[in-house]
C-alpha cells in the first residue's frame, strides 16, 4: 500500500508540474498571449461597454469584467484592508457650458476655437486691463518673482505662459510651480481678478478642455487662449478684455479603481497600472449612440495588466508584492490615480516603483518602436532598460516624464515611474480606435518585454527617485 501511494503521490507530483509547465511554457507563447489580450480587447471594447465613461454603466461593466479576471486568477482584493477589488470615488460625467464670452479690445473670440475655460475656473464676468507677468510666480525665497515690476495687479487680468522654461523646470524648487492652478492662487492672493494661460510651446500640449467635478474652483475665472489670440495679446500693450465664464457641472457620479494584489511577503510593493476607462459616446441628431471604444486607449493596457497579473501569479515568488490597479476617471483629468495617491490605502513609502501601460496595441510590424516615458525619475531606469532583452524591439527612450498618464500622479509623490506607449495615431480619441486595429502579436511583444523589464530589477529595495522635465 505505501508502495502504490508512493506512487500515485510521484504520478500526482508530476502532473502538477506538467500542469505548471503547460500553464507558464506553452501558455506563453506569443500566439497564446495574443489570443488571450484579443479576447479582453474585443470585450472591453466592444459596444456594450458602451466607451467605458467613468460614471457610466460602461464602466462599471468594465469594471465588473476585470474583477472577474482577478477573482479567476486568484488575486487577493487589494482595497478597504484585502476586503475589496474596488476603491469609489466621485468624479463629474461631464460639464455643460452656458455662456461664456472672450471679448479683447472690442474684438469677439469663440468658446473652444480661441478660447476655453480651464477645470479649476470660478463662474464670473470680468472687465478689465490685461497685463502680462510673464510665468505667474512669486517665490521670494528662490530669489525669483515675476510681479516685482507690478507693483498693483489689483482688479487686472493677468496673462501667463502655462508651462515654465527649462532652464526653471530643471530646478527642483520649483517643481510645484508647474502647477497652473498653483500660479492662478498667487494672482487670485495678489488681486487679480481674472487669469488667462496661453502656450508658447510647439511640443507642449494645451490643457485638456474635459472639465470635471473633482476641479475645486478658485475664486476668479481662469481662461486658456489659442496662439491666434495669444498672439493679438502679446502684439498690443493697451489692452482691455471682457471674460464670462459659466460653467453647470453636473452632480458627481460614482467611479471605480479596481485593485489585486501578489503578497509575496516583500517589504516593497510595486504597482503595475492601466486606465480602464475611455470617453464614452456621443449622440447623432436622431438619437443614435456612437461609441468611443477606445481599443488602444486603453483596453490596450488594461489587458495588459491583466495579462502580467495572470503570469506573475503563476511564476515563482518575486522580490516585491505586485499592486495591479486599473484607475477610473484618467480622461477626465487622472481623477483614479490622483484619489488613490492620496488615499491611506497607497501606502506611498512602501512602493518601490510604478509602471503604467497606456496605448500599448499599436506596435509597428517593421519599425517595433517601443517608447519608454519618465526614464529620467529613476537614475536606476537606463541601466535596467540597457540590461534587458530587448527580442527585436527598438525602445526609444524618453526623460521627460509626461504629465497626460496616471503615472503622473505617483511621480509627484517622488515615486518611479515608467510609462509604456506606443505612440499616438490618426485614431487617438475617435470613433475609430476600433479592436481590428489592434497588433495583437506585437502587444504581446511588449508584454513579455514588460516581464523582462520587471525581472531584470534585482534586490528588494526602493529604486532612488530625481526630478525630471514634464511635457
Amino acid at each position: 500500500m505505501v508502495k502504490y501511494f508512493f506512487v500515485g503521490f510521484i504520478s500526482l507530483f508530476l502532473l502538477t508540474i506538467s500542469y505548471a509547465q503547460n500553464k507558464i511554457g506553452n501558455g506563453q507563447t506569443k500566439t497564446a498571449i495574443a489570443e488571450r489580450i484579443k479576447k479582453n480587447i474585443e470585450i472591453l471594447a466592444s459596444d456594450s461597454m458602451e466607451g467605458r465613461d467613468a460614471g457610466t454603466k460602461g464602466e462599471i461593466m468594465a469594471k465588473d469584467y476585470i474583477v472577474s479576471q482577478f477573482e479567476k486568477m486568484g488575486l487577493t482584493p487589494f482595497f478597504n484592508k484585502q476586503t475589496s477589488y474596488l476603491q469609489s470615488f466621485d468624479v463629474n460625467g461631464g460639464a455643460e457650458f452656458g455662456i461664456n464670452l472672450l471679448k479683447i479690445n472690442g474684438n469677439l473670440f469663440k468658446r473652444n476655437k480661441d478660447f476655453y475655460p480651464m477645470g479649476f475656473s470660478f463662474n464670473g464676468s470680468v472687465v478689465a486691463q490685461v497685463i502680462n507677468v510673464g510665468y505667474g510666480i512669486q517665490a521670494i525665497d528662490l530669489n525669483y518673482d515675476d510681479y516685482k515690476n507690478f507693483p498693483e495687479i489689483k482688479g487686472k487680468i493677468v496673462v501667463m505662459e502655462l508651462y515654465l522654461p527649462d532652464s526653471l523646470a530643471a530646478i527642483n524648487s520649483f517643481f510645484n510651480y508647474q502647477n497652473p492652478e498653483v500660479r492662478a492662487k498667487i494672482a487670485m492672493e495678489k488681486g487679480a481678478a481674472a487669469v488667462i494661460f496661453k502656450n508658447a510651446s510647439s511640443t507642449q500640449p494645451n490643457p485638456s478642455k474635459i472639465l470635471s467635478n473633482n476641479n475645486i474652483p478658485i475664486a476668479i475665472p481662469v481662461i486658456f487662449v489659442e496662439k491666434n489670440v495669444a498672439k493679438i495679446i502679446s502684439l498690443n500693450k493697451n489692452i482691455n478684455a471682457e471674460i464670462i465664464v459659466d460653467i453647470k457641472r453636473e452632480k458627481s457620479k460614482t467611479a471605480y479603481n479596481v485593485g489585486g494584489y501578489i503578497n509575496n511577503n516583500a517589504t516593497y510593493n510595486v504597482v503595475i497600472g492601466a486606465h480602464y476607462d475611455h470617453l464614452g459616446y456621443t449622440l447623432t441628431p436622431n438619437g443614435k449612440k456612437i461609441f468611443y471604444n477606445g481599443a488602444d486607449d486603453n483596453a490596450s493596457g488594461t489587458a495588459a495588466i491583466l495579462e502580467l497579473a495572470s503570469y506573475f501569479k503563476d511564476t515563482i515568488k518575486e522580490n516585491y508584492n505586485l499592486i495591479f490597479i486599473a484607475f477610473s476617471a484618467e480622461e477626465k483629468g487622472l481623477y483614479g490615480s490622483e484619489y488613490f495617491v492620496e488615499s491611506e490605502e497607497a501606502n506611498l513609502s512602501d512602493i518601490a516603483f510604478m509602471i503604467n501601460c497606456d496605448m500599448i496595441g499599436r506596435l509597428d510590424s517593421i519599425k517595433k518602436q517601443l517608447t519608454i516615458y519618465a526614464v529620467g525619475s529613476s537614475p536606476a531606469w537606463k541601466k535596467i532598460i540597457e540590461t534587458t532583452d530587448k527580442q527585436g524591439l527598438s525602445i526609444i527612450e524618453k526623460i521627460q516624464v509626461g504629465s497626460g498618464s496616471d503615472h503622473y500622479n505617483f511621480y509627484t509623490k517622488n515615486i518611479p515611474v515608467v510609462f509604456f506607449f506606443t505612440e499616438l495615431h490618426a485614431d487617438y480619441h475617435k470613433t475609430t480606435d476600433d479592436s481590428w486595429k489592434i497588433n495583437y502579436n506585437g502587444e504581446a511583444e511588449i508584454i513579455k518585454y514588460i516581464e523582462r523589464f520587471f525581472e531584470t530589477i534585482q534586490g528588494n529595495k526602493k529604486l532612488p527617485f530625481q526630478r525630471s522635465n514634464i511635457y
